[in-house]
């Protein structure tokens, strides 16, 4: 880490890696407006209108973490009108397969049960999560927006603020005299 820490600590001192790092920025941010932008429109019509169904646990995983703790995940699907749905995302970065964590307890009752509850939106199933998520939906959502207008925004800023001062230099101020002002 000290390596990249360095490098951005050297492009700093620089006009051009200052733009370089601007840009840099905005392209984190343009990253996470693809991750959280599409799936707008899914959180909107989901948390407004749904319906519930039993779901059938299809996998189950638990993932170790660096500290010692474990991830209790799960994947799951349900038949609605002969269709068979799962969980998916929307946008250009959407995964397929996706995984949902539960809390150990809950992990073990689905998993033992074989079903878990499920929201879906009724106009389009493709839409749906566990039934459990849904009063976390929009707080989700609001940080991953947040995250990126911020990010987003502070690289357009940085990067403005830096072509207005390539445009229009500011003038140097001399430095006061040694011997201060006599008369």
């Amino acid at each position: 880490m000290v390596g990249l820490e360095h490098l951005v600590l050297d492009l700093l001192k620089k006009q051009w890696g200052r733009f370089l790092l601007s840009l840099f920025v905005i392209a984190v941010g343009l990253f996470f407006a693809a991750l959280f932008v599409p799936q707008m429109t899914d959180v909107r019509l989901l948390s407004a209108r749904h319906a519930t169904i039993q779901a059938k646990v299809i996998d189950t995983r638990v993932s170790g973490g660096v500290h010692g703790d474990h991830a209790y995940d799960l994947r799951y699907s349900f038949r609605l009108n002969g269709q068979t749905y799962e969980q998916t995302e929307r946008g250009p970065l959407a995964r397929n397969e996706l995984w949902s964590s539960l809390p150990q307890n809950e992990w073990e009752s689905a998993k033992a049960s074989g079903h878990v509850m499920v929201a879906y939106y009724p106009p389009s199933p493709r839409i749906n999560t566990l039934e459990r998520e849904l009063p976390t939906l929009w707080r989700d959502y609001y940080l991953g927006l947040g995250m990126t207008i911020v990010t987003l925004g502070s690289g357009v800023l940085w990067f403005a603020y830096l072509v207005v001062r390539w445009i229009m230099p500011p003038e140097h101020v001399s430095a006061p005299s040694p011997r201060g002002n006599q008369r």
